[in-house]
C-alpha cells in the first residue's frame, strides 16, 4: 500500500535520530513524509535540515504558539492538506495517510 506519513514536532531532538532510523528501516517507506517542526529550540530542525531522504519533506513554523492540543490539531489538519496536495503536484499516487508523534519509535513491519 503507498502511503504519506506525516509528523508535527516541539523539541524532539532527542527522540528525533531513532525515529528517523525506525521509519528508514521500514518494509515499505512512505512515498512522501511531511515533518512539521513547530518552533522547535532544542536543535529539532538541525536534526532534520541534516536528514536528506528524497521522499521527506520538512517544513518550519513561523510563530511558536502556546502547547496545547487544539494547537497539534490544527498543524495536522493544516499539513495534511499541504502534503496531500503535494503529493498530488509531484504525481504521487497514495492509499492513507498515517501520523506518527515525533517521540515514536516505529517497530519495523
Amino acid at each position: 500500500m503507498n502511503y504519506l506519513l506525516l509528523t508535527v514536532v516541539r523539541d524532539e531532538a532527542k527522540y528525533l535520530p531513532r525515529m528517523i532510523e525506525a521509519i528508514r528501516r521500514q518494509t515499505q517507506l512512505p512515498k512522501l513524509w511531511m515533518v512539521v517542526d513547530d518552533c522547535s529550540r532544542d536543535g529539532t530542525n538541525d536534526i532534520l535540515a541534516s536528514t536528506e531522504e528524497k521522499w521527506l519533506v520538512t517544513k518550519q513554523c513561523n510563530k511558536r504558539l502556546p502547547k496545547s492540543l487544539l494547537h497539534y490539531s490544527q498543524l495536522l489538519a493544516e499539513h495534511a492538506n499541504r502534503i496531500a496536495k503535494l503529493a498530488e503536484q509531484r504525481d504521487i499516487s497514495w492509499e492513507a495517510l498515517a501520523i506518527v508523534d515525533g517521540d515514536s519509535v516505529p517497530e519495523p513491519d
